[in-house]
């Protein structure tokens, strides 16, 4: 059951506070919120890119760890890891943006 304040959050009339006591209905409840949130803001493809991204971020970062591993140069260390924090860098900024262009689309609901 929903406490109360939760309820007043959702601005619920006190007859859909009843309904949303079982379980069932709540669920219900929930997925037509996510569903209207995708809607309004395209979400499925904003958390679809960030998870993408994050899964070719760490692919990229196996790769040049391989590649670290297997050069002995110094210098060539170096520019590989100034590379590397440059990408990373680049990547966290565009992680960022689309977490807040999905962060700004729950706050829409």
């Amino acid at each position: 059951m929903f406490p109360k304040p939760y309820a007043m959050t959702l601005k619920l009339t006190p007859e859909q506070f009843r309904f949303l006591k079982t379980k069932s209905n709540r669920t219900d409840y929930v997925r037509r919120l996510i569903d209207q949130a995708r809607e309004k803001a395209d979400t499925p493809s904003v958390f679809g890119r960030g998870f993408e991204l994050i899964k070719r971020k760490l692919i990229r970062m196996e790769i040049e760890a391989e590649v670290l591993q297997q050069t002995k140069d110094a210098s060539e260390q170096k520019e590989i890891l100034s590379a590397l924090q440059k990408d990373m860098l680049s990547a966290l900024q565009r992680d960022i943006s689309v977490a807040k262009q999905a962060i700004e689309a729950l706050q829409e609901l």
